[in-house]
């Protein structure tokens, strides 16, 4: 486990800290004691995300904390940056005339959940329901070629897109899209709709 340093330790109540010792007691959860002029005490416990000062004993308490690892700061800021950029790509694809980007990019257990107010609502597993269900009613209810991508951003597997587009009854829409993201494959998405008033009119038949 990562080293931990101590914040002005000689500051406690019991007195100067001679020594101290970490433990994990359970995964997550790390023990700091220290050896004070009045015996052992138990100063702080903490997650492995910060720190938090516990009143153990009544021989003091100090304060402990984790040094910011700023390896793991970078990946994760180019985790985020891949996933982004990946569904930025299939955005622009898509926009672009090919139907077939984000099929292709769903993995097999795939899941849509669109509102179940409107006609291909509910949840539908695997690429072939989205392609066979969820698509074509979609494309009876908006225009698909004024969709525009106004917004994305990324935190770790969950990316976030915001559009904006025209429905078949000429009404401005905007969509939100959360997409969960997983070695470089659509897990799911979840979609919502600032006003669906305009979607629910048209309908297209229901794939078996």
């Amino acid at each position: 486990m990562p080293a931990l340093r101590g914040s002005n330790p000689a500051s406690t109540r019991s007195g100067p800290v001679h020594r101290w010792s970490v433990t994990e007691s359970q995964p997550g959860l790390v023990s700091v004691c220290g050896h004070t002029d009045r015996g052992l005490g138990v100063f702080c416990r903490t997650s492995t995300t910060g720190c938090a000062p516990a009143t153990m004993s009544r021989r003091g308490y100090a304060f402990a904390m984790l040094p910011t690892d700023r390896r793991t700061a970078v990946t994760s800021h180019e985790h985020d940056n891949r996933n982004r950029d990946f569904l930025r790509a299939l955005y622009l694809a898509s926009f672009g005339g090919d139907v077939d980007a984000f099929p292709k990019a769903m993995a097999n257990d795939f899941e849509a959940h669109v509102p179940p107010l409107l006609p291909w609502g509910g949840v539908h597993r695997g690429p072939d329901a989205f392609v066979k269900v969820v698509l074509p009613q979609l494309a009876v209810a908006i225009d698909f070629g004024s969709m525009r991508l106004d917004s994305i951003s990324a935190a770790g597997d969950h990316v976030a897109a915001l559009l904006n587009a025209r429905t078949a009854l000429g009404t401005d829409i905007w969509i939100a899209e959360h997409w969960l993201i997983r070695d470089d494959k659509l897990q799911r998405l979840r979609v919502f709709y600032d006003d669906t008033r305009s979607l629910e009119s048209p309908r297209a038949p229901t794939a078996s």
